[in-house]
């Protein structure tokens, strides 16, 4: 059997009363009571919630705001701090310096290169022949615009030189005297790539000649090295024809 308790004195009452039997409460006000309680909450409820939603638009426009104002403070200090605006733009051109530095390194880089003597016949002869241009190991000045290297193993020169090398003579004549005139300078080189280098314009055969310089083709390189002159042997290279003497 299903029963109900009076709201006002708690006392047990059948499920049909419309009475309480102890103090004669008023069953039917109480449906009321509970539509006007849940009424009363849902009430609550929606005000809560359209409370909250107004606190979250509220919390949102506060953060966009935020954020705007800062940009526009951040604007403003790169615009009106001219210290800011120099560092900018320092470390902008910054990378100009490097880039020239790379092209200036890359343009050194041909200058401080090495030479190897006995690497190639042409760039050898152009060796010696810078070489005894700066040493004045030559015969006359120079203002040539070609060299020509004869390379001479006549008996007749060879037995006249007193260190003759590995008995081949190389005789070097300028553009202008090719023809006419003695050789430039001479030079003989031994197996261990010691260069013999002759001041001399004629040979006469009643005569011994002594080299002007002995110098190894290492301490040749050591020099030009040392004086920055692979660029200018490299050219000289260019400028130096060899031929065989029939």
């Amino acid at each position: 059997m299903m029963v109900k308790f009076c709201p006002k004195c708690g006392v047990e009452n059948s499920n049909n009363a419309k009475f309480c039997k102890n103090c004669g409460y008023d069953f039917s006000q109480r449906n009321d009571y509970v539509d006007q309680n849940i009424n009363t909450t849902s009430s609550r409820i929606r005000s809560r919630d359209r409370l909250r939603s107004k606190q979250d638009s509220k919390a949102y426009y506060i953060i966009i705001i935020s954020i705007i104002i800062i940009l526009l403070i951040e604007i403003a200090f790169l615009l009106f701090n001219p210290a800011k605006r120099n560092e900018s733009s320092t470390t902008t051109n910054s990378s100009s310096p490097r880039s020239s530095n790379s092209l200036s390194s890359s343009s050194n880089s041909y200058s401080s290169a090495q030479l190897s003597f006995g690497s190639h016949p042409k760039q050898d002869a152009a060796s010696i022949i810078c070489y005894a241009k700066e040493n004045n190991l030559t015969v006359g000045k120079d203002q040539s615009s070609s060299y020509h290297v004869r390379l001479d193993s006549d008996n007749d020169v060879i037995k006249q030189l007193s260190e003759p090398g590995q008995e081949m003579a190389y005789e070097v004549y300028t553009n202008e005297n090719r023809n006419d005139g003695g050789p430039f300078l001479i030079y003989t080189v031994e197996k261990d790539n010691t260069v013999n280098i002759y001041t001399v314009s004629s040979i006469d055969s009643d005569h011994i000649y002594d080299p002007s310089k002995r110098i190894s083709g290492a301490s040749i390189d050591n020099y030009l090295n040392n004086h920055n002159d692979y660029s200018e042997v490299k050219n000289t290279a260019n400028l130096v024809n060899i031929e065989q003497d029939n």
